[in-house]
């Protein structure tokens, strides 16, 4: 049984503090210490976006994200549906039925664009998801009691890796739905304590239309991969995560049914995922350039850098790996679910490499394979759930071999040297500084306005079937969860 890290009453203050687990004592030097993380990650957040000021000249600012928000803006402040482009913002002029388009946000922050700009609009975005993800990981704090010391890892490591960081100075706007995976892992670790019913299957379900709500259409649809390999692997909950899945497409399905118009219209054509395994290691560890292309020697399309860059830096990396994965395996006291989380882990990680991704596109020729182009970007789950699991493991580690001053001196030694390279990639990938590695492409925002054709009788046929199947299926879930509910009062009584 492991013993829990608590300070002695003579306990030194700075192992105390940095390194036992959250506690009632020092409750003002955490607290403040956590404020000081929140405020210093809008900062750098801010920094980052260069504080809405762009350029937004550059890669899906121009193509995509500036676009499709003026023409957001303009149907809200004429008070019209946002039914139909007037110029082309959707790949390549695929469609101009724009809600169509499932990764598109539609969250109610839109309504603050008559007020805001692109850029600032876009920096508003990222706080709030910001926000959101900093409340999750508190949330996890609680849930592992973590340290000071392990929370500022997990906080550092999530907030500011090489994926989101590169995703978001290109432009991609809807990439605000990573910042919600930690509450989806709070839900997992949930299922697998045991907590079961209608109840968490409305939990996860609502959770997966905010995403979806935000653009996040292929986060979304990694959430159901993994909930898909879980249910494989721990079959006493199969039928669950089956319901689980069924919930989260019905309610859903007003942002995914209209999508059905553009089968067969978009480029869809399959770009790549990691072409080695060793290539995640690679992208990990070593800063990547703006705009380069990868380097894939044949076994793979070539692509910008900034689908494959989850970087961290040599020393996280080692800590990733090692709280995460080895010492998860061999550690005889480890919670039995850690290693069951694995498994689904390793099936994402494989969704990411290009043989086994561009495989399973052509055997299941299906929206839910076809619909991502880059399988790459699979790897961004797996990424949050293993190190999630290595600060936890971390924790584990401090309560078993309670450290000595001068050990968790070293510790915060090699976090600032991580924190090295991760500012160093931070700055890289500045919108600021990014942008000079960019031709620089404009747009004229007076060509994006609302045409509704009014006449388009099967795209708001979608719409409205969309819609109803939504709502009665959120309402039909609810009425699951009150009737569990009523079901559990009566038996306690």
């Amino acid at each position: 049984m492991l013993k829990k890290f608590t300070p002695s009453i003579d306990g030194d203050l700075f192992v105390d503090l940095l390194a036992g687990r959250s506690q009632d004592r020092y409750v003002w030097l955490q607290r403040t210490w956590l404020v000081i993380l929140f405020l210093g990650g809008l900062y750098l957040w801010g920094n980052f976006l260069n504080w809405g000021r762009g350029p937004t000249t550059i890669h899906d600012w121009v193509y995509v994200t500036g676009p499709r928000l003026t023409f957001l803006r303009e149907a809200i402040i004429r008070g019209e549906l946002p039914l139909h482009l007037s110029a082309p913002a959707v790949d390549r002029d695929a469609t101009r039925r724009f809600l169509a388009v499932p990764d598109q946000i539609l969250s109610p922050q839109i309504f603050l664009l008559p007020w805001l700009d692109v850029a600032h609009f876009y920096l508003l975005q990222f706080w709030l998801m910001f926000a959101l993800g900093f409340w999750a990981l508190l949330r996890l704090r609680h849930r592992f009691e973590l340290s000071l010391l392990a929370f500022t890892i997990l906080f550092a490591l999530f907030n500011f890796n090489g994926h989101i960081l590169a995703h978001a100075s290109i432009g991609h706007l809807t990439w605000g739905g990573y910042f919600l995976f930690p509450l989806f892992a709070l839900l997992i670790f949930e299922l697998l304590d045991g907590q079961t019913g209608w109840r968490w299957v409305a939990k996860v379900v609502f959770l997966l239309l905010l995403i979806i709500l935000q653009g996040s259409y292929h986060h979304f649809v990694w959430m159901l991969l993994f909930l898909g390999l879980l249910a494989i692997i721990v079959p006493r909950h199969f039928w669950l995560l089956a319901a689980t899945c069924v919930f989260a497409v019905l309610v859903a399905l007003a942002r995914i049914l209209p999508a059905a118009l553009l089968i067969g219209q978009l480029d869809n054509d399959f770009i790549g995922g990691y072409p080695l395994g060793q290539s995640i290691w690679q992208y990990m560890t070593q800063l990547q350039n703006p705009n380069d292309l990868t380097i894939t020697m044949g076994l793979t399309h070539s692509v910008g850098t900034w689908e494959y860059t989850i970087f961290v830096g040599i020393p996280a990396a080692l800590f990733i790996i090692y709280f995460g994965v080895v010492r998860t395996l061999t550690d005889g006291e480890t919670p039995r679910h850690f290693r069951v989380l694995l498994l689904p882990v390793l099936g994402l990680t494989l969704l990411s490499l290009e043989r086994v991704f561009s495989t399973l596109r052509t055997v299941f020729p299906i929206p839910l394979f076809t619909g991502e182009r880059v399988a790459a970007r699979i790897i961004s789950l797996a990424f949050v759930l293993i190190l999630i699991l290595a600060c936890a493991q971390f924790q584990r580690w401090l309560d078993k071999h309670r450290p000595s001053p001068a050990g968790v001196l070293a510790m915060v030694l090699l976090v600032v040297l991580a924190a090295f390279d991760l500012q160093a990639n931070l700055f890289l990938w500045s919108v600021s500084n990014s942008a000079s590695y960019y031709p620089e492409v404009n747009y004229d925002p007076a060509l994006y306005y609302p045409v509704n054709q009014y006449d388009d009788r099967r795209y708001l046929a979608l719409l409205a079937a969309g819609l109803l199947i939504s709502l009665l299926s959120a309402a039909a879930l609810l009425f699951l969860v009150w009737r569990e509910r009523r079901i559990s009062k009566k038996v306690s009584l």
